[in-house]
């Protein structure tokens, strides 16, 4: 069903509760979904196809309650499904829309220079994105802080290491004033500032900022155990990258300890959780726990299938 026939048959409509930790993060925006909705017209599920992370599970609670008008398809009640969007609030507290487009485009610009193979101007695209910042709100940290980074890895391709360690330390700065040590973001701009270091050979740095990296990814993991798989993955990569920082050093015991501690992370596999099999007649029906058949599905597969045969 088309998302605007959806929103006309809607007759309830109940506002996202916005996160706490999404709030101090100041991240707003929208979340997109596919929703099942029943004969009855309540919702029977929501799958979120894209939007910031820390804003799904708020949209999924408050959609999972959305009512509409029964759906009619040739004289009788329906069960369709529809996509809808979900937007929370803005947190930059009334910026202009053509100063947050302006940036948007300049971002994307950086981005797509940085992307090439090799880049072809890159740092001039990325300090046009940094100027565009100028333009917004003074809670927009996140993009400041990430546009900065960009720039650092500009200034990095180019072998400008000394330059791009600036920009890296001062988009860390930037973002751990506002976020606090327990960002898994700001511990990727921290071992940015730490592969810098041994670009520079500058090894007794190194270790020292991987150090703090490696408490910030911790403290994360504890902070959001919901993510706990993402940012085990990223800690993981950084206990090795400093083990052969260590290496580097001489201090081989020291590494073989950091080894130790990346190889008994446990971790489960991408997507080992969400597929679920079910049987139905003769046929195996493989997806996702959020396309798990319902009981009208099941029913309406049998009628499909042939008979037995006898």
């Amino acid at each position: 069903m088309s998302t605007d026939e959806a929103k006309a048959h809607l007759v309830k409509r109940v506002e996202p509760v916005v996160p706490a930790i999404a709030k101090a993060a100041g991240i707003g925006g929208t979340v997109i979904a596919d929703l099942v909705v029943l004969l009855d017209g309540s919702v029977e599920s929501v799958k979120i196809l894209d939007g910031p992370l820390l804003l799904r599970t708020a949209a999924t609670d408050a959609l999972m309650r959305w009512t509409f008008k029964p759906f009619i398809q040739r004289g009788k009640p329906a069960r369709v499904i529809t996509l809808v969007e979900m937007t929370f609030p803005d947190p930059s507290g009334g910026e202009s829309a053509g100063a947050y487009e302006a940036y948007r485009a300049a971002r994307y610009e950086c981005q797509r220079q940085l992307s090439g193979a090799p880049p072809v101007d890159a740092e001039a695209a990325c300090r046009a994105a940094v100027r565009a910042t100028e333009g917004l709100a003074a809670d927009r940290v996140i993009e400041r802080s990430d546009t900065i980074a960009h720039l650092g890895q500009s200034l990095l391709v180019k072998d400008r290491a000394d330059l791009a360690l600036v920009e890296f330390e001062r988009a860390a700065a930037m973002r751990e004033k506002s976020s606090g040590r327990d960002d898994a973001d700001l511990a990727d701009l921290y071992q940015l500032v730490a592969l810098t270091h041994v670009i520079l050979k500058d090894l007794p740095k190194a270790d020292e900022v991987y150090a703090i990296t490696v408490a910030i990814f911790e403290a994360a993991i504890q902070a959001v155990p919901a993510f706990a798989d993402d940012y085990g993955r990223r800690l993981q990569g950084a206990l090795r990258r400093y083990a052969g920082v260590k290496r580097a050093k001489g201090e081989l015991a020291a590494a073989q300890v950091l080894e130790a501690r990346a190889a008994g992370i446990v971790l489960r596999p991408p997507g080992a959780d969400v597929l679920v099999l079910e049987v139905v007649g003769s046929l195996q029906c493989i997806g996702t726990v959020e396309q798990r058949l319902t009981e009208d599905d099941v029913r309406q597969i049998r009628g499909l299938l042939p008979l037995p045969s006898r």
